[in-house]
């Protein structure tokens, strides 16, 4: 979905040299097109373009890691769309130097045949994506989950570097770990709740 705002989007890496930006330009209804461009801030203030890309994200929706770039959608189910047309829709993309390399659908994330509609955000689809670093903070943090600490100790053995993990939560329960630098999915597991209500 085209977003016809005039406003423009901003992103910083969360990783990496902080002396970068990300600057996306929606489009609008005159025909421009939506794009954006990665620069390098030098000293003294000016910008050159590293790489670019040909859409416009809110910027919540966006991490960049370096060069590599992880984009969340926000998708809205259409009044006639049957739930095979939803599935097959991108949600997760993966880009290195604003070229994707990994995408993801709806069906390939979650179960939107079970869980779909079953919460307070329908009719939007969407995941809950962050990034984290594996410290017993973030366990604490949870203190509903009751199987996050082990599940995170096989994440912790499969990952190379432990800042190249993105982590999504799926409406519906799933938890995906992915390397951030490639898209490769690395470990899913299904994160259980003290009190489950919140999914009925």
């Amino acid at each position: 979905m085209e977003d016809w705002t005039n406003q423009a989007s901003v992103v910083c890496p969360t990783i990496g040299d902080s002396n970068k930006v990300l600057i996306m330009v929606p489009g609008n209804k005159s025909g421009k097109k939506s794009s954006g461009k990665f620069y390098d801030i030098d000293i003294d203030g000016k910008l050159t373009v590293r790489w670019e890309i040909d859409w416009y994200s809110d910027a919540s929706h966006v991490f960049i890691s370096g060069d590599s770039l992880v984009r969340t959608r926000h998708i809205i189910r259409k009044d006639d769309e049957s739930l095979k047309e939803l599935g097959e829709r991108p949600i997760l993309e993966f880009y290195q130097k604003g070229i994707l390399i990994k995408s993801y659908t709806v069906s390939q994330v979650g179960d939107i045949g079970e869980n779909f509609g079953k919460t307070s955000f329908s009719p939007v689809y969407l995941v809950f994506a962050s990034h984290d670093h594996f410290v017993p903070k973030i366990v604490t943090q949870l203190e509903n989950e009751v199987n996050t600490i082990e599940q995170y100790k096989i994440v912790e053995k499969k990952a190379i570097d432990l800042e190249d993990i993105f982590k999504v939560d799926v409406i519906g329960g799933d938890r995906i770990f992915f390397r951030i630098s490639t898209g490769e999915m690395l470990y899913r597991f299904k994160y259980e709740y003290t009190n489950t209500s919140v999914f009925r």
